[in-house]
């Protein structure tokens, strides 16, 4: 996969490297994940680094990983944080640049960051997460190959947008999750109301039914009365007459002419032969936006080899990875619930997550790093757009 969250101690895992916010002086102590990188690495990462010098900020270099589960290390310093004022985030920037470009000149297939700047460096957690966001997108849509980046935090509260960007997701959600709530109570207690009413009304007709019968009367010579007994004059004669009488005829009841019953034919509506299907639609909307393949499938956040199973209708998608298309697309809403829509899916009112992707969407906000940022600091790291094969 392109870009993956996780919660996980940076030094435990198992990729081809690691970053760490090594100081510039290249020792040990700066704590955070740096200090659990050197600890866990043991001894030879500080004489391999001691032999390679300071490393300002914009740079990176390599060391092999030592004792870690990973098989390298790139050490990428970044700034501290001052007031706002010093260029820290345009440093930051450049320190996710070196790091980024140093993974790109080598064979790695996975490398797992922290969350540059934030923690021990003093960063605010939003701005952090801002300039990730932003350097991992672009970094992902000019790389030619596949390279998978994990960004390694300790818990969801380390991936937090701004407070207003926070703040209006949750009040979009609320609203429109609460007022589904209260209109499937309403619709409830409707039903309800309606089905003891019906009741009502047939406990109504059968006491009024009760009280208006009478018991039918039967005469002994009557026998077109149901059940009337016959007499013995009847069955005398009925057995003594050697010529059956004649069949009585039967009476005919007016019935409805089902034969002749006409019924009006709506005026016939597009062929679902004709119609394009999710993947027909779906390349027509690349076509139209003047996009490639690939820069869909980057931006979807998706494999190559899961878009082209897509593409040649090998696969059926899951919702979180077409909503991760529509993210690619950079679809208005109405288009992205059309392209949910032929896919069999539509975004949910009683689904938080589905809400979150909504809200971007409504508002033009396609960069799939936060949106999962925003996913995941929110609970819902197992609706992630486009961490799925398919």
């Amino acid at each position: 996969m392109p870009f993956l969250i996780v919660r996980q101690d940076i030094s435990h895992m198992q990729v081809d490297a690691v970053v760490s916010p090594t100081p510039q002086s290249m020792l040990p102590g700066d704590g955070g994940a740096s200090g659990a990188i050197f600890t866990a690495a043991g001894p030879d990462l500080a004489r391999a680094c001691a032999m390679l010098g300071p490393c300002p900020v914009g740079q990176a270099a390599l060391t092999p990983g030592f004792l870690l589960p990973a098989k390298h290390i790139i050490h990428a310093p970044s700034p501290r944080w001052v007031n706002g004022t010093k260029g820290e985030e345009a440093q930051l920037r450049s320190a996710w640049q070196a790091a980024l470009s140093l993974a790109a000149r080598h064979p790695f297939d996975t490398v797992a960051f922290p969350l540059l700047g934030a923690g021990a460096h003093g960063f605010p957690h939003h701005i952090a997460l801002r300039v990730a966001a932003g350097e991992i997108n672009s970094f992902l849509l000019q790389l030619d190959r596949e390279l998978t980046i994990y960004l390694a935090v300790f818990s969801r509260r380390a991936l937090t947008a701004s407070q207003k960007l926070t703040q209006d997701v949750r009040e979009y959600v609320d609203d429109l999750y609460v007022d589904e709530r209260l209109s499937r109570a309403r619709g409830w207690r409707s039903r309800m109301a309606e089905e003891e009413a019906v009741r009502w009304d047939r406990r109504r007709q059968d006491s009024d039914a009760q009280d208006s019968y009478t018991p039918t009367e039967y005469f002994p010579g009557d026998i077109t009365a149901p059940h009337a007994p016959l007499d013995s004059t009847q069955i005398e004669e009925g057995i003594g007459d050697a010529s059956p009488s004649p069949p009585r005829a039967r009476p005919s009841f007016p019935r409805p002419d089902f034969g002749k019953i006409q019924h009006k034919r709506s005026a016939p509506g597009p062929s679902l032969e004709t119609s394009p299907g999710f993947a027909a639609r779906m390349m027509m909307l690349i076509d139209s936006r003047g996009m490639t393949d690939p820069e869909v499938y980057k931006r979807a956040n998706i494999t190559k080899q899961a878009f082209y199973k897509i593409k040649n209708e090998l696969s059926q998608p899951r919702k979180n990875t077409v909503m991760a298309l529509c993210i690619g697309l950079q679809l208005s809403l109405p288009e992205a619930e059309s392209l949910l829509a032929l896919a069999g899916y539509a975004f949910s009112p009683a689904s938080k997550p589905d809400l979150i992707v909504r809200y971007f969407i409504e508002r033009r906000l396609y960069n799939i790093v936060e949106i999962n940022s925003m996913l995941f600091n929110q609970g819902f790291e197992n609706a992630l757009l486009g961490n799925s094969s398919l």
